[in-house]
């Protein structure tokens, strides 16, 4: 599922209240969806012989949370926009996702999440770090989570493989196609060794540090 510029609110398994912020009763359109495409593509595979191993997630997204959370807006519901502190903003995105993974895991069998971080957005880095910081500690905290790209923090000042500076960033939302192909070539390594491994080895957790300046 590709959406751009939708905060997590849009994914979860149940739509929030907008008041309270909790779940109701009513499914999410965007998950709907997610489990659908899944069960059709599991549905397809089984009809052509293929015996289906593990599910697994790669999630690509959080920067809409960084522009939005805190703030009234077209994409916020009421209770985010209460929501305007880093460590409030940390919490309510894992609790998030959280709920996005364990439906997940009742519903089509989900075994791993892989999540590939967000990095430089925008002219105010700092609004992207408690989404980092969630995405981060959901990478270190949950066995079947793992943080499995961390380039997008470079990105404006890539180091290539000669030594040579690049700035994969093609404008201040979005990368080149390099950009994307380096984040899914290390992602795609890192979920590898995790799996490879028996899921006994994460790869190793970077920071969010000075390279995003």
């Amino acid at each position: 599922k590709s959406v751009s510029g939708t905060m997590i609110n849009k994914f979860v398994p149940y739509v929030l209240d907008d008041q309270t912020g909790e779940p109701t009763t009513t499914q999410g359109a965007y998950y709907k969806s997610m489990v659908s495409s899944i069960n059709h593509a599991k549905k397809n595979l089984e009809a052509n012989g293929y015996e289906i191993g593990e599910i697994l997630l790669v999630w690509c997204q959080g920067e809409s949370e960084g522009v939005y959370l805190g703030n009234e807006n077209q994409y916020a519901i009421t209770y985010e926009e209460s929501i305007t502190s880093n460590v409030e903003k940390t919490k309510w995105y894992k609790k998030q996702f959280h709920s996005i993974v364990e439906q997940l895991k009742a519903d089509v069998g989900l075994s791993t999440a892989f999540i590939i971080r967000i990095g430089h957005r925008l002219s105010d880095n700092a609004t992207n770090l408690p989404i980092i910081i969630a995405q981060n500690e959901l990478g270190r905290e949950v066995d079947n989570i793992v943080l499995v790209s961390t380039i997008f923090a470079g990105a404006k000042s890539f180091i290539k493989e000669d030594g040579s500076v690049r700035n994969l960033m093609r404008d201040n939302s979005h990368y080149y196609p390099e950009g994307y192909l380096r984040a899914g070539l290390e992602a795609g390594v890192n979920a590898g060794i995790y799996i490879n491994s028996n899921k006994q080895v994460k790869p190793i957790l970077l920071e969010y540090h000075t390279l995003v300046n």
